[in-house]
């Protein structure tokens, strides 16, 4: 009787600390705010890429020439390269 009275106060105990372990983690998780291929991009006047357009990498996923988070535009550097150097 003594055990099962003991287990059943470690499993109150062990739930009541992982409920307050996933509030936690609940308050801290953030929302992103991030906006694909709202730019065209020229190089040297001509456009290589309008608002919208993707490209497809070697193994067949298409991903955006342009992602703008936090006023901060990103733009991936092995397509830039190839752009260039066909220019």
């Amino acid at each position: 009787m003594k055990k099962r009275v003991q287990g059943f106060i470690c499993g109150i105990l062990t739930g009541l600390v992982l409920f307050m372990c996933i509030s936690v983690f609940a308050q801290t998780a953030q929302t992103i705010q991030a906006y694909f291929n709202r730019l065209n991009l020229k190089i040297n006047g001509e456009l290589v890429a309008k608002a919208g357009q993707t490209f497809t990498l070697h193994d067949g996923r298409k991903v955006p020439y342009t992602i703008l988070y936090q006023d901060t535009t990103y733009l991936p550097l092995r397509e830039m390269c190839r752009l260039l150097t066909k220019t």
